[in-house]
């Protein structure tokens, strides 16, 4: 599928369903598209607030956007995102099937579920054969239209084993900022403490933040299993390897008391290193989003 096809269907009015099946349980992995309809102008997205809880009742992501529980949205002419699964829809009190009905004939929301052939509690046939459904796609036609458009901007994937496209755009600033590529998202997260200028650094300097003041601190087994369950919602890690970087985070915080510490961020030399960069990124909608992140203060 091309970009402009993918903006098409974002410019009608109805439902557009993206099915996504990863190999890990179908819960895990689903918001590994948050990135990439976050790139296509989706302006709002709904959620289990479970997946987004990591520790103490709060809830975050991996990058910032609109969230909002499902029961608290209103419309106000915006592009909304509905992720589920169909356990989540037939065995629990978070239908999305109420919210379709608001949304139809109204504007564009784009559902993410976990099957081709997901039904609403309140629908009498699959979504995507509803009448005022746009179309569906498998996530990975998405994900390959938002890559041609990084392409056509210049800037290519180097991770081969995800398709999240906010871990590419990390990979990416890491290599035009130390010249060095990587190609695995286990190396990303283990070069992290030494690259400060990511976005992808300002997350887990939030995951390990001291729970008694300022800075860091490690984390106990039960939280390392929460942030383990929070990562491979997003990304398409099994149990053993989101734990491994978990419990290898977790060493680097215990073994360096300014790891992760966004007050030492400023006195670090590479962030001088990003802000150089910055200023030979081209003026194109990536590349200006990129230089706002190199940019940004600690």
């Amino acid at each position: 599928m091309k970009w402009e096809t993918l903006q098409s269907f974002l410019s009608q009015q109805g439902v557009f369903l993206i099915h996504d099946t990863t190999e890990q349980r179908s819960q895990f992995g689903l918001l590994r598209c948050l990135p990439a309809l976050d790139r296509l102008g989706v302006e709002e997205f709904t959620y289990p607030w479970r997946w987004r809880q990591l520790q103490s009742g709060d809830g975050r992501g991996l990058f910032s956007y609109e969230y909002s529980l499902l029961q608290n949205i209103e419309y106000e002419d915006q592009v909304l995102a509905a992720l589920t699964t169909q356990y989540y829809e037939d065995e629990t009190q978070h239908s999305i099937g109420s919210l379709i009905n608001r949304w139809q004939g109204r504007g564009m929301m784009v559902v993410v579920a976990d099957e081709k052939q997901f039904q609403t509690q309140l629908g009498l046939r699959p979504l995507y054969h509803e009448p005022f459904a746009i179309a569906q796609r498998p996530y990975d036609d998405v994900y390959d239209a938002v890559n041609q458009w990084y392409n056509d901007q210049g800037f290519d994937f180097p991770l081969t084993d995800t398709r999240n496209v906010f871990l590419q755009d990390n990979a990416i600033l890491y290599e035009r900022v130390s010249g060095e590529t990587v190609t695995q998202t286990t190396e990303l997260f283990s070069l992290l403490n030494d690259a400060p200028y990511l976005p992808l650094y300002d997350a887990i300097a939030a995951a390990f933040q001291s729970d008694d003041g300022p800075g860091t601190s490690p984390k106990k087994d039960d939280a390392l299993q929460n942030l383990a369950s929070w990562l491979r919602r997003r990304i398409e890690w099994d149990s053993s390897t989101a734990m491994s970087v978990v419990r290898s985070l977790n060493s680097t915080v215990a073994e360096n008391t300014r790891a992760f510490d966004q007050a030492a961020v400023a006195q670090d030399a590479s962030m001088s290193d990003a802000r150089r960069e910055a200023r030979n990124l081209d003026s194109t909608p990536i590349g200006q989003t990129y230089k706002a992140w190199l940019q940004r203060s600690p």
